[in-house]
């Protein structure tokens, strides 16, 4: 199934590519868990979403916030493949909404949804949450360590339908601005 499927690729119209992949993708699910079948279906997840062609963005129009504020967020997806694509439901700090939106090919959907940031914690630098010790700073979280910066503060998580399977891309929310 994969080698037929590397054979047929066209870089020119790699959305010829996505049926046999989401079978690929399906396939893989009814493995048994494990490290390399939840690797695999992270990287055929990844394919499904660069073959698809498919814009998921989250932004919010100021790059701060108090922690008891509300703020919009801008939900914006595009479907740039001649495929059929449905948005099911998008969901911003465990708010779920229900979009239900058929997205037709080359056309920019967009959503605002006011979110409360009462639950989140104050995004800061992680090697600077712990207080500092003599000569070092204190970090809970030895993963973090060597990392340039902070996981996402928020996280949108689009559910999405493509040949009849829903799949889950996360993509987080970001200030996005230009130079004046």
């Amino acid at each position: 199934m994969i080698s037929r499927l590397i054979k047929n690729y066209d870089p020119s119209a790699p959305f010829q590519s996505l049926k046999p992949l989401v079978e690929i993708y399906k396939n893989m699910k009814a493995l048994p868990p494990g490290y390399w079948r939840d690797e695999k279906l992270k990287e055929t997840l990844a394919l499904i979403q660069d073959c698809s062609g498919l814009w998921l963005e989250a932004t919010v129009p100021q790059g701060y916030a108090l922690r008891n504020q509300t703020i919009p967020v801008t939900l914006r997806v595009v479907n740039r493949a001649p495929v059929s694509i449905q948005v099911n439901s998008v969901s911003l700090n465990r708010q779920d909404t229900s979009w239900n939106q058929p997205l037709e090919p080359g056309v920019d959907y967009s959503l605002v949804r006011w979110i409360s940031l009462r639950d989140l914690p104050v995004s800061q630098p992680y090697w600077l949450v712990e207080p500092m010790s003599t000569g070092s700073y204190n970090v809970q979280d030895q993963t973090l360590i060597g990392k340039p910066q902070n996981p996402p503060a928020l996280e949108a998580v689009f559910n999405i339908r493509l040949y009849g399977e829903l799949f889950t891309w996360q993509q987080p929310v970001y200030y996005k601005h230009t130079d004046a």
